[in-house]
C-alpha cells in the first residue's frame, strides 16, 4: 500500500479460527497476556490510519469511510450488459463515478429483486444493491438512508414519477440528476410518423408525455444522456437546462479478421426493442433481396439478439438465421463482413453501432442510426431500401472503402467513446454540481496510466496530484500560496506554475505564503530532516502547511519489479515504513499542531501519508 498499490479485499473467501488452540484463551497469562500489550501497540502505531475507524454508533458510514461521497442510483431493473447497450452504459457511468470517489448504492425499483449473475456483477465491482427482504421499497430505503446522499441519479420518466417526490422529502440535501438513456418522446413521435395514419389522440397522447419528460428534465439538477442530437433538441425546447453528454463507452477492441477472411451480414439487437424488430423486419422484405440479386455470391445474414419474436423466428431459410440470444457476440463482430443497422425510428446512441466499430467491424444504417456517433466518414448512411442496398453491396465489395471505415471507426472510438473520456466527463457533472470528488483521478486528454498499467500509478509521481491531496487535507483550500518541490520533481502539471518552488528557494518564497504544501522524498532522508528543519525556522506564524510523503514507486520491467525513487530512476534497498513513525522526529515544529492523516477520504490516495500543520 505504501507503494501506492491497491489492497484487495476478496468477499467470498472464508477464514476458520479455532480459538486459543495455540496460545489458550486467558489473556493475563502466558504467551496471550501479550495480546493486550500489542493491541495497545498496534493502536498507537497506525492511530493516522484510525482516524476514522474509532467506534462508532452508524456502522453503514463507518464501513464505507473511504469514499468521498454517497450516490443512490434508482431504475426499473438491474443492469444486464450482456443484453443491452444502455446497461452497458449505466455500468459505465457508476464505475467512473467510483473511480471519482464515490460509493454506488443501486436500487432496482420494479421488483427489488437478486438477478443473478447481473447482481453478482454489481457487487463485484463495488456497487451495493438494495433488494428483499432488507428493503421493502425505494421509499422506505430513502426515509431511513436519504440523509446519507450527495446525489441521486434516476434512469427513465417512471421511475421519476414514482420516486421524486420521496427523494425531495427525505433526501432534500441530495443534488437530482436524472439520465435518460433516450428521449422517449422522440422514439414515439419517430414510430407515429411511420404509420401509414396517426390518429389525433396518438398524437395529444406523444404530446402530452413529451412534456411531462421535459418538465422532469428541466426540474433535474442537472440531466444526462448520450447524443448530441437529443441534447441540442432539448436546449431548443426549455432553454437554460444543464444537460451533459456522456459517451456510451466502447473501447476498441481489435480489427479481427481480415476483409477477406470475413463473409456475412449482421444485424444485433434486444428484440423488446420495437425498433430492432421493424429493422430486422424491414432489411428482409425489401433490402436482403436486392443485396442478393446484386451480389455475385450467396450471402449468409444473421440477426442475433435476446428475445426474438414468432414472426422474426419464422423469416429463417437458408440465408437467413434468428439464434436469439448469444453469450458471446465477438466471434460473430469478428468474423462478419458488414453490420447493418436499417432502424426506422428510435432514440439516443446506438450501442450496437459502436460495439460493431470496436470489433473493427465497418456498419451500414440510416439517419436516425447515425444519429449522434457520425458525420459520415465512419459509417455508411442510406434512408431508403434501394440506397441501403447499394451502399451494402458497396462495403461487401469494395476493400478501399470497407478498410477506409474501419480505420475511421477505430479512431471515432478512441478520440470519443473511451474511458478517460467518460471519466472527464463524469467529473463535468460533480463540478457542475459543485460536487466533491478525486481530481487526481481524472487523466489530460491521451493519458492513460491513470486507469491501468503495472506497478504504480503514474499519478502517485505527479506533483499536481499529490498538491491536491495536499489541499484536501487543508479542509479543501482552493489553491497554495506555495508548492515546495524536490529538485528531481518535475512535472507540475494540474498546478499553477507560479506557485511551484524547489527547497533552494525556501526562504525566499515563504514570505508572505499563507497556504503551503511541501512535497518530500521519502527514500531522501537527509532531504526531508532539512526541510523540516526549514520549515521550523521559517514558516510564517500566520500558514497552514502540509506535507505530502511521496511514496517510492513498484517498477515492472523485463528483469521484474524494482522500487524507484518517487521523482527519478534512483533505485531504492530500504523503506522505513510507516512514514509517521520514521519520519515524525524530522517534522516538529513548536507552537504548532501537527495531525497525520492516511485516510483516503482526507488525501484522495489510500496509505498517503500527510502531515497536516496548522497554526
Amino acid at each position: 500500500r505504501a507503494l501506492g498499490l491497491s489492497t484487495i479485499y476478496q468477499p467470498l473467501s472464508q477464514v476458520v479460527h479455532f480459538e486459543g488452540v495455540t496460545s489458550g484463551t486467558d489473556t493475563g497469562q502466558g504467551v496471550k497476556a501479550f495480546q493486550v500489550d500489542n493491541l495497545k501497540k498496534l493502536a498507537e502505531r497506525w492511530a493516522p490510519a484510525r482516524i476514522y475507524q474509532g467506534s462508532t454508533e452508524d456502522a453503514e458510514l463507518a464501513c464505507d469511510r473511504g469514499i468521498v461521497g454517497r450516490i443512490l442510483v434508482l431504475d426499473q431493473i438491474t443492469p444486464e450488459p450482456d443484453r443491452d447497450a444502455g446497461s452497458v452504459a449505466a455500468l459505465e457511468i457508476f464505475m467512473a463515478l467510483r473511480k471519482l470517489g464515490y460509493k454506488i448504492t443501486f436500487v432496482p425499483c420494479s421488483n427489488l429483486s437478486d438477478l443473478p449473475p447481473y447482481t453478482d456483477l454489481l457487487s463485484a465491482i463495488g456497487i451495493e444493491s438494495v433488494l428483499l427482504p432488507w428493503a421493502r421499497s425505494a421509499e422506505k430505503h430513502l426515509k431511513h438512508h436519504g440523509p446519507s446522499y450527495e446525489a441521486v441519479m434516476v434512469f427513465r420518466p417512471e421511475t421519476w414519477v414514482q420516486n421524486i417526490e420521496h427523494i425531495r422529502s427525505y433526501a432534500p440535501q441530495a443534488k437530482i440528476i436524472y439520465h435518460a438513456c433516450d428521449l422517449h418522446f422522440l422514439r414515439h413521435q419517430r414510430e407515429a410518423e411511420k404509420a401509414d395514419v396517426v390518429s389525433r389522440e396518438l398524437v395529444e397522447r406523444i404530446e402530452a408525455a413529451k412534456q411531462v419528460e421535459l418538465d422532469l428534465i428541466t426540474s433535474a439538477d442537472i440531466c444526462t444522456l448520450h447524443s448530441t442530437v437529443e441534447k441540442e433538441l432539448i436546449e431548443k425546447e426549455r432553454p437554460g437546462t444543464k444537460v451533459v453528454v456522456i459517451p456510451i463507452i466502447f473501447e476498441p477492441r481489435g480489427r479481427g479478421l481480415p476483409m477477406e477472411e470475413r463473409s456475412g451480414i449482421v444485424f444485433l439487437g434486444g428484440y423488446r426493442h420495437p425498433p430492432n424488430v421493424d429493422a430486422v423486419e424491414y432489411y428482409l422484405s425489401e433490402i436482403h433481396p436486392i443485396v442478393s440479386k446484386r451480389l455475385p455470391e450467396d450471402v449468409a445474414f444473421m440477426a442475433a439478439g435476446d428475445a426474438p419474436p414468432a414472426s422474426l423466428k419464422a423469416l429463417e431459410g437458408p440465408d437467413v438465421s434468428v439464434p436469439g440470444y448469444v453469450e458471446d457476440l465477438e466471434p460473430i463482430l469478428y468474423r462478419a463482413r458488414v453490420m447493418v443497422a436499417p432502424l426506422r425510428f428510435g432514440a439516443g446512441v446506438k450501442g450496437k453501432i459502436l460495439s460493431s466499430l470496436a470489433h473493427g467491424l465497418p456498419v451500414v444504417t440510416t439517419s436516425i442510426g447515425a444519429e449522434g456517433i457520425s458525420d459520415e466518414d465512419e459509417l455508411l448512411v442510406a434512408d431508403d431500401a434501394p440506397a441501403f442496398a447499394e451502399a451494402v453491396c458497396e462495403l461487401y465489395s469494395d476493400t478501399g472503402v470497407w478498410h477506409r471505415l474501419q480505420d475511421a471507426g477505430l479512431s471515432y472510438l478512441q478520440k470519443n467513446t473511451s474511458r478517460n473520456v467518460a471519466l472527464q466527463t463524469v467529473a463535468d457533472v460533480l463540478e457542475q454540481l459543485r460536487l466533491p470528488y478525486l481530481k487526481a483521478r481524472v487523466p489530460g486528454i491521451g493519458e492513460h496510466a491513470v486507469l491501468s498499467g503495472f506497478g504504480t500509478p503514474a499519478h502517485l509521481a505527479d506533483i499536481g496530484a499529490l498538491a491536491e491531496a495536499g489541499l484536501r487535507v487543508l479542509s479543501d483550500t482552493a489553491e497554495a500560496d506555495l508548492i515546495l518541490v524536490p529538485d528531481e520533481a518535475d512535472n507540475a502539471k494540474g498546478t499553477e506554475p507560479a506557485a511551484v518552488a524547489a527547497y533552494a528557494e525556501l526562504e525566499e518564497r515563504l514570505q508572505g505564503a499563507r497556504t503551503v504544501v511541501a512535497i518530500v522524498d521519502t527514500t531522501d532522508k537527509e532531504s526531508a530532516k532539512n526541510l523540516g528543519r526549514r520549515l521550523a525556522a521559517r514558516l510564517p506564524a500566520d500558514a497552514a502547511c502540509a506535507v505530502v510523503f511521496a511514496q517510492p514507486r513498484l517498477v515492472a520491467g523485463r528483469e521484474g519489479y524494482t522500487i524507484e525513487a518517487p521523482f527519478s530512476q534512483r533505485e531504492v534497498r530500504v523503506i522505513d515504513l510507516p512514514y509517521h513513525e520514521a519520519l515524525k522526529d524530522d517534522f516538529v515544529l513548536p507552537g504548532r499542531v501537527a495531525s497525520w492523516h492516511i485516510e483516503r477520504s482526507l488525501t484522495g490516495f489510500p496509505s498517503l501519508t500527510v502531515l497536516r500543520i496548522a497554526a
